[in-house]
């Protein structure tokens, strides 16, 4: 009563041959459907490829390369990376690199007392003085940020003052001639 006649509907996947017989073709795509282990292979791609020769580096000569970094180093605004151009990013890479911190006391002080808390005799001192470092690293960041936004919002009005402290933390925790680029300012100098 509800069913079609097979003779004379045409279904998408089948035709109708010479004697008015419905043949039924199947539909689909026509192969296998690949294993899981098979499609992820697939789907994978080098890392030396993207990145390798044929990236940036490769585009460019040696030549070219050399110029655009020595630019970097001596702080040329239009080869800095996004990151550290602007007025207001110049100004706390010279703020940081004419102080002092505590957090660049990491490498020489930090790393000592952490072998140090590996001894059995002298654990516990170590331990201690490791806890009283990471709160004076702390407690210097927080107020490095204060005053490099503090300065920032009176010597550059207008300018933003988000993620300056954290670009000023990271200046101050590298060493200070692998910053790049390379300080301008003596340490002591008034900015």
């Amino acid at each position: 009563m509800f069913t079609r006649n097979a003779k004379t509907t045409a279904q998408p996947g089948g035709s109708t041959d010479a004697t008015g017989e419905l043949t039924v073709e199947p539909v689909g795509k026509g192969k296998a459907t690949p294993k899981r282990r098979e499609a992820q292979a697939m789907r994978r791609t080098s890392v030396i490829a993207q990145g390798g020769r044929g990236g940036r580096r490769g585009r460019e000569s040696r030549e070219q390369y050399a110029m655009r970094r020595q630019a970097m180093l001596r702080g040329d605004e239009s080869a800095l990376p996004a990151r550290d151009r602007g007025p207001a990013r110049k100004f706390v890479r010279d703020y940081v690199d004419s102080r002092r911190t505590v957090v660049s006391l990491f490498l020489p002080i930090g790393f000592p007392i952490m072998v140090l808390s590996v001894m059995p005799g002298v654990q516990l001192y170590a331990e201690l003085a490791l806890w009283l470092f990471f709160v004076a690293i702390a407690a210097d960041s927080v107020l490095m940020t204060r005053r490099v936004r503090r300065e920032v919002a009176a010597r550059l009005p207008g300018e933003p003052t988000r993620g300056l402290g954290l670009y000023a933390v990271t200046r101050a925790m590298q060493i200070r001639r692998l910053r790049m680029p390379k300080p301008r300012v003596s340490r002591g100098a008034k900015i």
